[in-house]
């Protein structure tokens, strides 16, 4: 092969490998972007039942930052706004990054589908039996 083929070649390599870290950030930027409209529809969606609300300050994934602002207390609100996710280990670290006397509610919600709310099921029948003693 002569030179020129092979610095033609190289160029093309080059910009293959350009090309594919280019539409990795890309991909990387429209799921960071899917992921804050996410947090803005959680926040609309409690802001419709009377609740105050919005989007929170991503810096830190820690308490200081949850995903939305609320004032309904005693939760930490983790939203996924994706097609598929494992439920354990994002209940798990919403666990970590809320506060002790917290309880994490994680919103999901795949592409045409309603949101769902995931919490722990023991505090969701605690709330439940609550509700009931306060209606006798």
């Amino acid at each position: 092969m002569g030179l020129f083929a092979l610095t033609v070649a190289a160029k093309a390599q080059a910009g293959s490998a350009a090309n594919l870290q280019t539409r990795a950030q890309l991909m990387a930027k429209l799921s960071k972007d899917k992921g804050k409209r996410g947090e803005r529809e959680v926040a609309e969606l409690l802001r419709k039942y009377g609740f105050e609300a919005r989007r929170g300050q991503q810096f830190k994934g820690t308490k200081d930052s949850p995903d939305v602002v609320h004032n309904m207390e005693n939760f930490y609100i983790e939203v996924k706004r994706t097609q598929a996710f494992s439920l354990y280990p994002v209940l798990e670290k919403a666990g970590e990054e809320c506060a002790e006397f917290e309880e994490p509610l994680i919103f999901h919600r795949r592409n045409g589908k309603a949101w769902v709310v995931v919490l722990d099921a023991e505090y969701f029948l605690e709330l439940m039996a609550e509700l009931t003693v306060r209606r006798i």
